[in-house]
């Protein structure tokens, strides 16, 4: 399907400041310079390959492109005022054009092909930062996030978390499938209210005890041992 299908006025085009063309098959974004206002635009669940086209929507904050067959992000470069960017589940290996969109607060790569984020270095506005599910190994850059409430980074090929160590204000911390063996290092972030650090081999939880605020927990396919701790904690969500 193409946009072209939707026969509208100049007019009428001018006045759509939010569009979503979620899960409608669309292959290509032919048609779409014409809405020149757009403040934020749905194209997550189709089947597009290219995001030619998107370069002259400079007025757009929120980007969703989820789920599509995206491999070059080269177009959104000069999108300069996006403040939320989610790029997850496609083919992207390189994030060169998104180091120069500096007033992102969300940006969502989960489920990519990338290798490195050292070139996100400038982003320091970002408060949500989901990397989950890529090829990652160095993660040393959020050391410039100190806005961070939100990070995900579970799936990665990660050996060292310490650069995590800072983020004191992180309420949302995602760290499954990393090998992790015990959780003393949690007490750094007093205000986490959800973690998910399921498929890892931790055996002890009571480090967990000291987060007065955790009411979310995934932590099945873990070797825990001591599960009852977990009582004294008022969880509303517990995955075990």
């Amino acid at each position: 399907m193409r946009l072209e299908h939707y026969p509208l006025s100049t007019k009428d085009l001018l006045r759509v400041e939010r569009l979503s063309l979620s899960g409608i098959g669309l292959k290509d974004l032919k048609g779409l310079d014409s809405l020149s206002n757009l403040n934020e635009l749905n194209l997550t669940d189709n089947k597009i390959e290219s995001l030619s086209g998107i370069e002259s929507l400079t007025k757009l904050k929120v980007l969703a492109v989820k789920n599509n067959n995206i491999t070059d992000l080269s177009p959104v470069v000069g999108l300069k005022n996006l403040v939320f960017l989610d790029i997850s589940t496609n083919q992207i290996t390189n994030i060169e054009s998104i180091q120069s969109l500096t007033q992102l607060t969300t940006l969502d790569m989960v489920e990519n092909q990338i290798e490195s984020i050292d070139q996100l270095a400038g982003l320091t506005n970002l408060e949500a930062f989901c990397v989950d599910e890529n090829k990652i190994k160095n993660i040393d850059v959020v050391n410039n996030f100190n806005k961070l409430t939100i990070l995900g980074v579970g799936g990665n090929p990660i050996s060292d978390l310490s650069p995590l160590l800072h983020l004191k204000q992180l309420q949302w911390l995602m760290v499954g499938k990393l090998n992790i063996k015990e959780l003393t290092w949690i007490e750094h972030f007093p205000n986490l209210s959800v973690l998910y650090a399921h498929d890892n081999q931790i055996t002890d939880l009571k480090p967990l005890t000291k987060l007065a605020h955790l009411n979310s927990l995934k932590i099945d396919n873990n070797p825990v041992t001591n599960y009852e701790v977990l009582d004294q904690m008022k969880l509303e969500k517990l995955i075990k």
